[in-house]
């Protein structure tokens, strides 16, 4: 049996059941520990349970990482009636709604790529114009879902009219938000992603990656004023849109004070990748991503269809990259455990040929890239 049915089977045995499933509990948890027996004999692991108490004894006290090798946390299955947070994280269920609210998102990314489509079919002598206009569309359609969660509506709708793009993208945008709730004529809002601060605490945010930044750029809450009604963007539009938007943002702005904006290009070919590096006509792909888990990333990976952009050649390079903020969290809560080499193993293991790089490694990096273009051929 593999890793991940074994997890799954233990997982359910360990879900919380009302009285009157007590006998279906019991028969998921013999299911459970039958496999989970099997599984450390065939893995030469001696400590094996031999009944429920022991099973249920063996999931509080063992560590995971003594019988699971893809999840590397040195605290155990289930504590306190909780199963591990990285347990958890693999199986987090998606929420339909959030994926039919990011849908709207997705509606603006198909109409712009069958505009770009359309444009490069012509290929008349201006088109290179239209399709540069169009791909500056894209890009503030982008940024503007993922500056901030919350405004004002008055200000919003400013905006919006001054933002230059197309009606159908208007309507999108405006469809994005929604009036939910009352807040004062003053708003505390987060720093980072401008979700507002409904009560005061240690974190400011209940954005891990806002914190992150918080703590480290001692960054402290932002003041909008109301004039009209509160307009909050739609939570499945924050978590798929804005919030991997922060390390995209923060990582295009890093390079473009090092490179220059004539060089460095935000979502490229209507997010064909996150940002484009360019040098002496050689562009260097970058595509960011931040997901809590290595072997998350990966299994999201391996469903991509279309995954061969990713895979690295000498004359077309792509780098997956990791923002230093999710390195940086990972580390806290795994002992010191290594984000990129897990998922480098992962990926090996595949067969994928896809160069992973921590965001503070891009500089040189691209440099690396940029000299092997203007070496000589022997």
């Amino acid at each position: 049996m593999d890793e991940m049915s074994l997890l799954y089977l233990l997982k359910q045995s360990t879900e919380i059941k009302q009285r009157k499933d007590v006998r279906e509990q019991v028969k998921k948890a013999m299911s459970a520990l039958q496999a989970l027996t099997r599984y450390l004999y065939e893995n030469g692991i001696q400590e094996i349970p031999s009944n429920l108490c022991e099973y249920y004894q063996f999931l509080e006290e063992r560590p995971l990482c003594d019988y699971i090798t893809c999840i590397k946390s040195v605290e155990p299955f289930y504590d306190a009636g909780i199963v591990n947070k990285e347990v958890e994280e693999l199986f987090q269920e998606e929420n339909l709604e959030e994926i039919q609210q990011n849908a709207i998102v997705g509606n603006g990314i198909r109409f712009f790529r069958e505009k770009l489509q359309k444009l490069e079919e012509e290929k008349s002598e201006d088109t290179w114009i239209y399709i540069k206009e169009c791909e500056e569309e894209y890009v503030r359609f982008r940024l503007f879902l993922s500056e901030t969660e919350f405004r004002d509506s008055i200000s919003m709708e400013y905006d919006i009219a001054n933002l230059n793009v197309p009606a159908e993208i208007v309507q999108i945008l405006k469809k994005s938000f929604s009036c939910k709730k009352h807040y004062g004529k003053d708003v505390e809002v987060c720093p980072v992603c401008g979700k507002p601060i409904m009560e005061k605490r240690e974190n400011i945010c209940d954005n891990e990656v806002c914190n992150w930044y918080i703590q480290k750029e001692k960054l402290e809450p932002k003041t909008i004023k109301l004039q009209g009604k509160a307009m909050e963007l739609l939570p499945g539009i924050y978590r798929f849109c804005l919030s991997p938007g922060i390390a995209e943002r923060k990582i295009y702005q890093k390079l473009k004070d090092l490179y220059g904006a004539d060089h460095v290009f935000l979502y490229p070919h209507v997010d064909r990748y996150d940002i484009d590096v360019q040098k002496n006509g050689k562009a260097v792909h970058l595509d960011i991503k931040d997901v809590k888990n290595p072997l998350r990333l990966f299994k999201t990976l391996t469903e991509t269809s279309d995954l061969s952009k990713l895979f690295y050649s000498k004359e077309n390079p792509v780098y997956l990259v990791i923002p230093e903020h999710r390195i940086s969290i990972y580390t806290q809560t795994n002992r010191n455990l290594s984000y990129i080499e897990q998922l480098r193993s992962y990926l090996t293991e595949a067969g994928m040929d896809i160069r992973v790089i921590r965001e503070a490694r891009l500089p040189v990096m691209l440099n690396s890239e940029w000299r092997c273009q203007d070496e000589p051929l022997s």
